[in-house]
């Protein structure tokens, strides 16, 4: 796949490997294995834990530089549709073409985060994804700015 290249797991400092080693029990806690590091043709190269459990991916992205963690869960549904949910919050910066729905929670809990994937699937039927003029969408929660899931109220 272009971009991308096979890698070794990266050399971490002893407090950012025990922080790594979280993100892995909790995936492994969640049914998923680990499948492959590789790396982004990027600026930085930055390194991506990809892990697997059949009908989802999950995707660790270590920064080297300021040693943060973020965790992306990935659906790909039948029709063509993909679901992301993240804990990075600026990946609901720009809109998503159509098929694709990014979710954002900042700094969730791996564990709150795939509780919270898995409803957003459920939002999303399969059977219409392909059709659906509004697929492609952003959902995502935070107070400071009056944003709810799906862009409405904030829950209370």
């Amino acid at each position: 796949m272009p971009g991308l290249r096979a890698v070794k797991e990266p050399t971490l400092t002893p407090e950012r490997a025990a922080t790594g080693e979280a993100f892995q029990r909790s995936l492994s806690g969640l049914g998923f294995r680990h499948a492959e590091w590789f790396s982004l043709d990027d600026f930085d190269e930055t390194p991506i834990s990809a892990w697997d459990n059949g009908q989802r991916g999950a995707f660790v992205l270590y920064f080297p530089v300021s040693g943060a963690f973020r965790l992306r869960r990935v659906r790909r549904f039948p029709s063509g549709g993909v679901l992301v949910s993240s804990r990075r919050w600026t990946d609901r910066a720009y809109p998503p073409p159509q098929g694709l729905y990014v979710q954002a929670r900042k700094a969730a809990p791996v564990e709150e985060l795939g509780a919270w994937h898995l409803e957003g699937e459920a939002l999303l039927p399969d059977h219409a994804a392909a059709e659906d003029p509004r697929v492609g969408g952003v959902r995502g929660r935070t107070v400071r700015r009056g944003i709810g899931p799906l862009g409405g109220a904030p829950a209370a």
